[in-house]
């Protein structure tokens, strides 16, 4: 945050920009609500996007980058439309691979967050549907490791992007191997291994 900005100065026009269109009457003329977005609001409001663009910054995602979700994203999706997967568990998972290719299309315009948020999606379909990915996995290894590769390339992209630590941190990568990893033996806890 810019301490040395003049906060007053920058946001003296807002009270006209929220009574424009708060609250919000989409069936209203639009006569009145235009009466209220005067140049100096605008202006003001200009002042104001600059200075929080240099505030918040996002990387992009390269070409070369794109282009390898994408392909990674329709590799998945194939793989899971061909697999033997339980059809509710293959429903699941199209589903979202669906929501993570519209968030790829979406990303020029809403950044790296959509991707964000369908990542989180897609980890969350991971965690409820644990038990019959464990059951698919020997019949479907290369479904879970394209799922797992998958979301480790979103993840790393979005952190960098976002300036954010990765969401999969041990705990969670070490349950999405356990989950996608078809050579994995399952452990128990209240098992001590043999000295």
């Amino acid at each position: 945050m810019n301490n040395n900005l003049n906060h007053d100065l920058y946001l003296k026009s807002f009270n006209r920009i929220n009574n424009a269109f708060f609250p919000l009457n989409l069936g209203a003329d639009w006569k009145p609500v235009k009466g209220h977005l005067t140049e100096e609001s605008l202006t003001r409001l200009q002042f104001c996007a600059e200075e929080l663009s240099t505030f918040y910054t996002e990387d992009t995602l390269s070409d070369e980058d794109l282009k390898e979700i994408i392909e990674k994203t329709e590799e998945l999706f194939s793989a899971v439309y061909a697999s033997s997967l339980p059809d509710a568990l293959r429903l699941s998972l199209l589903e979202e691979v669906e929501r993570l290719r519209n968030s790829i299309s979406m990303y020029r315009i809403k950044g790296a967050k959509g991707l964000k948020e369908a990542l989180q999606g897609t980890i969350g379909a991971v965690v409820a549907n644990q038990q019959d990915l464990k059951d698919s996995s020997k019949d479907n290894p290369d479904v879970l490791k394209r799922l797992g590769e998958l979301i480790d390339k979103l993840d790393s992209f979005t952190a960098r992007a976002l300036k954010l630590k990765k969401m999969l941190t041990k705990p969670i990568r070490f349950f999405l191997e356990k989950v996608t990893d078809p050579t994995t033996e399952d452990v128990d806890p209240e098992v001590e291994p043999d000295a």
